[in-house]
């Protein structure tokens, strides 16, 4: 039996064996290189792990700051709120005084015959002035207390 199956090196058997030759090394050559690309790439991530780790502890340090001034933080925000409270609580405390006292000038204001009353645009009203008052026969009344007569006469609200 003739074999012409592997003749000639251009014969048809021999451009598939170089063929699959090809392929094997080609096969070869990638299998290769993937290999040697997980290697670097397993020792980069070593490498980065590495660093990760030389960094935890800075990391852990800065957790802590940050957690010691949000804890300050909250503190602060407690302590305004408190005072805020306070300094309300002060303010409606003055505005009753205040109004109270206010109050208590009006109706002073009101039994006073020697207070010229004032009408809401500020005005002095014509029918009660302090003037007419001193011109009454029977004049105006003297102050039970002597000290009362030394003092100011009280002319309005302020």
């Amino acid at each position: 039996m003739n074999n012409n199956w592997f003749g000639a090196w251009n014969d048809t058997g021999w451009i598939i064996v170089y063929v699959i030759v090809a392929l094997v090394v080609i096969g070869a050559i990638v299998m290769a290189g993937r290999r040697k690309k997980r290697q670097v790439d397993h020792l980069h991530a070593e490498s980065m792990r590495l660093n990760a780790r030389r960094n935890e502890p800075r990391l852990e340090q800065r957790e802590a700051e940050t957690r010691r001034l949000e804890a300050e933080s909250d503190k602060a925000r407690a302590e305004a709120d408190r005072q805020e409270a306070v300094a309300r609580e002060e303010r409606e405390q003055f505005e009753r005084e205040k109004a109270a006292h206010e109050s208590s000038l009006r109706e002073a204001d009101r039994l006073d015959p020697h207070v010229t009353r004032t009408s809401r645009d500020g005005e002095a009203d014509a029918a009660e002035p302090v003037a007419d008052r001193a011109g009454d026969p029977a004049g105006p009344p003297e102050p039970a207390d002597p000290a009362v007569a030394d003092a100011p006469q009280h002319r309005g609200r302020p």
